[in-house]
């Protein structure tokens, strides 16, 4: 009967690291998944902050809406596209500039 025990109670400490470690494995997935997201809008940012204002004009935005528009680049391909004006641009506070 000890004998029994013993390799059950093995299977269910496999079994226990296998969950903790993938546990581990998907939150650093995500976590990963994100530092990419986040790289990915500061080159978005920095390439439309080199712009000047009439290139963003002709492309349909302001200097002010530009942290928006990379903030908020995965709702505008989706449904909800956030506040906006008569004239489709964003209500975000047009006195942010681009930091350095």
């Amino acid at each position: 009967m000890s004998t029994t025990y013993g390799a059950t109670g093995l299977g269910q400490t496999a079994a226990s690291t296998r969950r903790v470690s993938s546990f581990f494995k998907r939150h650093w997935d995500a976590f990963q998944e994100r530092r990419k997201e986040r790289r990915k809008r500061q080159r978005e940012r920095a390439e439309l902050c080199r712009l000047n204002d009439w290139e963003l004009m002709d492309i349909g935005m302001t200097r002010g809406e530009i942290e928006y528009v990379v903030s908020n680049r995965h709702a505008r391909t989706h449904h909800s596209s956030g506040p906006t004006s008569a004239l489709g641009r964003s209500l975000k506070d047009p006195s942010s500039e681009c930091k350095g």
